[in-house]
Parts: C-alpha cells; structure tokens; sequence
C-alpha cells in the first residue's frame, strides 16, 4: 500500500508539475514569454541558423585612393564578425570606404562571402558634435566588393565612424522567458535539461530587471553540454533567463543547434541536490525517481536522478540525497532522522530495484 501512495503521488506530481509551452515570439528581453506564478519550467526547441550573416572586412580610403584602415571583427553590432572603424577624417569633406568578406586583406575580390548587411556612417565636425547619420543595406556575394563615397561641405575637417551590422536577417533562434511570483531573497537555481535525448548543446544567459545580461553559462560541468546558472531572486520577484545554442554567448541567435529542451527553475528548497522532481524537497519521492532510473550510464538528468551531473544514476547520486534528505520537509510528514538514512535508503532502493525487476 505505501508503494501504491508513493506512485500516486508521484503521478500526480507529473501531471501538476508538467512544463510549460513556449510561445514565440520570444526571440529578445522585451518579448520575453511571461511565465505565470508558479509555474517553474518550460519547454521549447532551438532552430538552427538558417542564413549565415556575412564576415566582413572594412577599409578606409585616402585622397589618393588608398586603403588606410582596415577592420575585421571591431563592429559595435553584428554578432562578432561584423566591422568597424571610428574617428576617421573626412577627405576635403569626402567619405570613401571599401567592403569586402573576410580573407581579401587587398580587396581584390578574392572571397567566398555572402549575405546581406547594413554600414551605418556617423559624421561630426571640427567640435566632434554630431552632424549627420545614415545607413544603407548592401547584399554581398562571393568575389564582390563595395565601394562607398559620400562628400558634404558641412563635413570639411570632420571625421566619421562606419561600422556594419550583419545580423538584419531575423533567422537566429534565441528564447526569452520571465518566471514571475518568486520569493525574493531565495536561492535558486535554473538549468536546462534535455528529456528527448536530442544532444542540444545549450548556452544559459541570465539578465536583471533592465535588461543587462548578469551572468551566462555553456555547460554546467565537464561531461554536459547543458547548463545551470544559480543565484538569487531580486526584490522584483522575477527572474528572466535566455536559452541559445553553442556558441552563441552574445545571445542573437546564431548558432547551429538544434533539439528540444526544457528550463527548469528550482528556488528555495528546490536548489538542494537530491530534489529529482523538483517539488522543493528531498523526500521518499526523490528516492522512487532515482530507483526508477538507478542503473542508467548515459544521458541522464537531475531529474531523473543524476544529482552529480555526469549523466548517470547511480551510488554516488543514492550518496547526495541521503546527504540532503529531509531538507524543506512536507509539513505534518514526519522525514527520519540523519542516522536511519542508510536503512532507509538500502530498504527503499531495495523495494524500488524489486519492482523493476
């Protein structure tokens, strides 16, 4: 009979605590999926990239037509491999400038590059006060190189910065999600989990009220390629979190991954190892999942029992949650104290094992 609890309130406790769905779009901080109180994961799927965005060379002409700065990779925009030069001075009022994809350090045209980008051109005068700001969008192609000119007599003895976004096809996949009714001041904990067993390799960003990426993370230790970020719920009581794929560590979606995951956020109580369902406490529940899955070598997850992240269940995993069993206790069930543990757990297992069998 209590076997038969045990798998009941197991049950309901994966129906109550099944994920959520993600909507798009959630590609940004200011479209992130507001997730309602209580609600604490969520499932969706990275798309890989699907246009890769131009690397580019830049290069700044004299009077005399020659190449006097060159960039590769300096653009404020983009996502790194987009260029930009500043503080380059007007010729006679004249702004001249070459394009090309990387490798033509002569911009002569030898290159295999593609896509579109946007050059954006900011000109200031002789007190360094802006004065004048365009854009244009170009298309480039394998062995093509732009020329740019542009002349102003309001631009003598000015200078001017050119810098390239090459990021204007939206095809990258990036979500966004805000957990909200949280405590503040609790701990928590969020990672990723991969319950299909697609392999995605996820990079984990974590950003504060306004919108500043506080922290990110590739892979929560050596033998995973999912990722866990911990820290503590500010004052607002909501927490906003980005999912993208290696190696996307400026969060613009471009990346080759592709698979579907799931973000788990675990505060309080649920930040303890041991806790496989997530629910806030270490308990018999805990156990039964980790018996469920006790012998797994490869791919498994917190919540499957693997509370020491090297992708199997086993001993070391029965170790940490005896060492943490009892932590946020149910009230008015009574947890056995620190000194049965061993008892308990080689009866429980044993029971569990059993079962199996």
């Amino acid at each position: 009979m209590h076997r038969l609890i045990l798998i009941a309130l197991a049950t309901s406790l994966l129906v109550t605590n099944r994920p959520a769905t993600a909507a798009e779009p959630n590609n940004d901080f200011s479209t992130a999926q507001v997730l309602g109180a209580g609600i604490l994961s969520v499932a969706e799927d990275l798309q890989p990239l699907s246009v890769v965005p131009p690397d580019t060379y830049l290069g700044t002409l004299g009077l005399f037509g020659n190449v006097e700065f060159v960039d590769d990779d300096s653009s404020p925009l983009g996502n790194g491999s987009a260029s930009g030069i500043g503080g380059v001075p007007t010729n006679s009022g004249s702004i001249d400038f070459v394009i090309t994809g990387f490798g033509d350090e002569d911009f002569s045209g030898v290159h295999s590059v593609s896509g579109n980008y946007e050059v954006f051109v900011e000109v200031y005068d002789f007190f360094d006060d802006l004065v004048d700001s365009f854009s244009v969008v170009r298309t480039l192609a394998p062995g093509v190189v732009h020329s740019f000119t542009y002349s102003d007599f309001e631009w003598l003895n000015g200078s001017y910065d050119v810098y390239i976004n090459n990021l204007i096809d939206p095809s990258g996949d990036v979500d966004f999600f805000r957990f909200t009714g949280l405590t503040a001041g609790d701990a928590f904990s969020a990672e990723t989990l991969d319950p299909s067993g697609s392999a995605v390799d996820t990079v984990l960003g974590w950003y504060d009220d306004a919108g500043a990426l506080v922290d990110f993370n590739d892979d929560a230790n050596e033998v995973t390629s999912l990722s866990m970020l911990e820290g503590i719920v500010p004052a607002s009581g909501e927490l906003v979190f980005a999912v993208t794929g290696f190696d996307d560590f400026s969060f613009t979606g471009v990346h080759g991954e592709a698979g579907a995951y799931e973000l788990r956020l675990m505060t309080g109580g649920g930040a303890f190892a041991g806790d496989a369902n997530g629910d806030g406490k270490v308990d018999l529940l805990d156990l039964d999942i980790l018996g469920a899955n006790f012998g797994a070598t490869s791919g498994a997850t917190n919540g499957q029992g693997d509370f020491n992240g090297d992708m199997a269940v086993n001993l070391l995993d029965l170790d940490i949650l005896g060492s943490n069993f009892g932590n946020m206790q149910m009230p008015g069930v009574a947890v056995p104290e620190p000194a049965g543990w061993a008892l308990l757990s080689a009866t429980g297992l044993a029971g569990v094992l059993r079962r199996r069998g």
